[in-house]
């Protein structure tokens, strides 16, 4: 009897946290909600140190701080965002849509490849935040675009000023270099690269 009591418990334990509720339906239960519930509930999507080392690669990981801020700055505008209901729609995050943010298609780059990250409407105007996984709940990654224009125009303010604009092609792919070089502090590489975006980035 203990030990079918013990493997019952062995099952439950071991399973880890419940996967969580279906994103769209998530959302559309919290679309519309009271502030404080909105605020309260999107305050847990903030990711702890620990997932946003999981959840992204060198080297943005040691950009949590960066992270934590940028979320603090988002947060009022998220919860502003699901004032209303409306019909969501969810899909799969990837960094050839066209139809993602600057914040969605930075944050691809801070992610590795075949990340399982989501990203969702409402009402057919974007939420502008790339959702994860993190256990049996919801997180979500903002603020990639302002940490590494923050970066960059630490070193550059020019170069900064071209990474705003960047276009699809051979000039996203230098402003890559250029946020991965400003984020590693590393600054011939990020001059080079800064050089490189200005000729493509026109």
């Amino acid at each position: 009897m203990r030990a079918a009591v013990l493997a019952a418990l062995c099952v439950t334990a071991c399973r880890g946290a419940a996967p969580p509720e279906a994103l769209d339906g998530y959302l559309g239960g919290l679309a519309g909600a009271d502030e404080a519930n909105r605020r309260d509930a999107i305050a847990d999507w903030k990711l702890d140190r620990a997932a946003w080392e999981r959840v992204t690669t060198d080297p943005y990981r040691a950009a949590y701080a960066d992270y934590a801020r940028a979320f603090a700055v988002a947060a009022p505008a998220l919860v502003a965002r699901l004032a209303h209901a409306g019909t969501v729609t969810v899909r799969a995050h990837h960094a050839e849509d066209p139809r993602l943010t600057r914040g969605q298609a930075r944050a691809r780059w801070a992610q590795p490849i075949q990340a399982a990250s989501q990203i969702a409407d409402v009402d057919g105007a974007p939420i502008d935040a790339v959702f994860v996984r993190d256990g049996g709940h919801w997180r979500v990654i903002v603020g990639v675009d302002a940490i590494i224009h923050d970066r960059a125009a630490a070193l550059d303010p020019a170069c900064a000023a071209v990474l705003d604009a960047v276009v699809p092609g051979r000039c996203a792919d230098a402003a890559w270099v250029v946020a991965e070089a400003a984020l590693r502090d590393d600054r011939p590489r990020f001059d080079h690269a800064c050089a490189l975006a200005a000729n493509l980035c026109r």
